[in-house]
């Protein structure tokens, strides 16, 4: 389980109670300088148990820090630079990035001389501190006694990949394992499991029994010129599915692979044999476990068109044409296009990047396709017999004047058949923790509708308040 994140109204609430109290106590008109230190709070968190609180604090312009407080008593630390703080779901330890100072970063020359982000671990009891430097990204383990940290490869070292440091936070001791390029422990923190790489291409899929002391990492897998990516854990059964791909980036050849953790066992699943001609595998195919961890949710893409290599500079022709021409642009735009050009650039590589959801059903051997270009964005739901997807094909030329509008639908997961829910609807729709209902707002009313008899009840018809946000002074209906 992840630490509580405050609501927007809360920050909002605390920002604006800071800014007066420090103006009431100065009593002045602030500086240029002075709106330039002011930190703004950011990355507010509770813990699990409601013992402490964090949150970051930056400035437009200087060095911000990291803040825990004991909601208990009036004891507080901070880690100073630090950002995005995170804590133990025991609230024992706490941890943020610690940033370069600022001033190293303005007068760098080049954005290569700048130290890379650490990693500042916190003792919540006596408030000790232990740094680390050149970390990518880090992970408290949720039994609150493992700490993962994953450092940006040493160039000096010639390292294929960065190292991944395990600390055990009871008494500090570390394991360091080299050429990491990725990682995942499942939710009882009992097994790490983790990818390197050598300098041949090779990579290697290891296990860990991180309940055993100075374990012995065990192979799961060996494969050449390939990456280990897309890590899922289904909690309750140990499963961890991930893709097996190819090292360079226009390759498409992504492989399914599920790793039974308590029979250490791993196996592919014959997925890509079921992929319909037009999508595949990629790196970006995010995959989602449902509840009973037989079957799953993945993203299939349409294949990208592949990088043409960069020419030999000893062979360029520079009176050639093609090579003149190379660097001009043209724009063509087109009065009905669904998107102007700007528009088009500034979201292409999310367009570009984008998956079509499926259902895998790995019992019966099925692939239902839920997303396709008509509707693009289906959200996977690990209980539900239902999904949401919506569609703006029909109204992408109002973004430009109006505002977006979206169809939304319920999708059989079993059969990927859809059933309208509402057309030309502005606001959010919410599925039931089942899917077998769905609430929606439309011309100020919450509106229900049963996916399995098609009904729709007003909710909000008889009551004698409004429920539209009157103080949302967009140019559109209140939603």
């Amino acid at each position: 389980m992840q630490a509580i994140t405050l609501t927007r109204s809360t920050i909002l609430f605390l920002l604006i109670f800071l800014a007066t109290s420090a103006a009431t106590a100065q009593n002045k008109q602030w500086t240029i300088k002075e709106m330039m230190e002011f930190r703004s709070i950011d990355h507010p968190i509770i813990s699990q148990n409601g013992a402490w609180i964090a949150h970051g604090a930056s400035p437009d312009r200087g060095d911000g820090a990291a803040y825990f407080y004991d909601t208990g008593s009036d004891r507080s630390y901070s880690i100073e630079r630090g950002t995005r703080p995170t804590m133990t779901p025991n609230a024992r330890w706490g941890g943020a990035f610690t940033q370069p100072p600022f001033r190293d970063q303005v007068l760098a020359e080049n954005r290569r001389d700048i130290p890379k982000q650490g990693y500042a671990l916190i003792s919540l009891r006596d408030g000790a501190i232990a740094g680390f430097e050149n970390v990518e990204t880090a992970t408290f383990a949720n039994n609150s006694v493992w700490l993962m940290l994953h450092h940006h490869k040493d160039e000096n070292e010639k390292q294929e990949a960065g190292t991944l440091r395990l600390t055990y936070l009871r008494d500090g001791s570390s394991r360091t394992f080299d050429n990491v390029t990725s990682f995942t422990v499942d939710s009882l923190s009992t097994t790490l499991v983790f990818s390197t790489v050598d300098s041949l291409k090779t990579a290697t899929l290891s296990g860990l029994d991180i309940t055993i002391g100075n374990a012995v990492p065990f192979e799961i897998d060996r494969a050449d010129s390939s990456v280990y990516i897309n890590f899922s854990w289904h909690e309750k059964t140990g499963r961890l599915a991930l893709l097996r791909a190819g090292t360079e980036l226009d390759n498409q050849d992504a492989e399914l692979f599920i790793y039974d953790a308590p029979s250490r066992e791993f196996a592919p699943t014959g997925l890509e044999e079921l992929i319909p001609d037009g999508l595949t595998l990629n790196r970006n195919s995010r995959i989602t476990w449902r509840e009973d961890g037989e079957n799953l949710f993945i993203g299939l893409a349409e294949p990208r068109t592949p990088t043409a290599p960069e020419p030999d500079k000893d062979s360029i022709d520079i009176f050639d044409f093609d090579f003149i021409l190379g660097e001009r642009e043209l724009d063509v735009w087109h009065w009905n296009d669904p998107l102007i050009k700007t528009h088009e650039k500034e979201t292409w590589n999310q367009r570009n990047n984008q998956t079509f959801l499926a259902y895998f059903d790995m019992a019966g051997n099925r692939l239902i396709q839920l997303a396709d270009r008509q509707v693009r964005q289906v959200w996977p739901n690990a209980r539900a017999h239902y999904v949401v997807g919506r569609s703006d094909e029909a109204y992408r030329q109002r973004i430009t004047w109006d505002g977006r509008y979206y169809d939304y639908y319920l999708i059989n997961v079993e059969t990927g058949e859809r059933t309208l829910i509402e057309s030309e609807l502005r606001g959010q729709v919410q599925a039931s923790p089942y899917g077998r209902k769905v609430a929606y707002f439309n011309e100020g009313h919450w509106l229900l509708k049963d996916a399995g008899t098609g009904s729709v009840i007003n909710l909000t018809k008889n009551l004698p308040v409004g429920f539209a946000n009157e103080d949302d002074d967009r140019p559109a209906e209140p939603m």
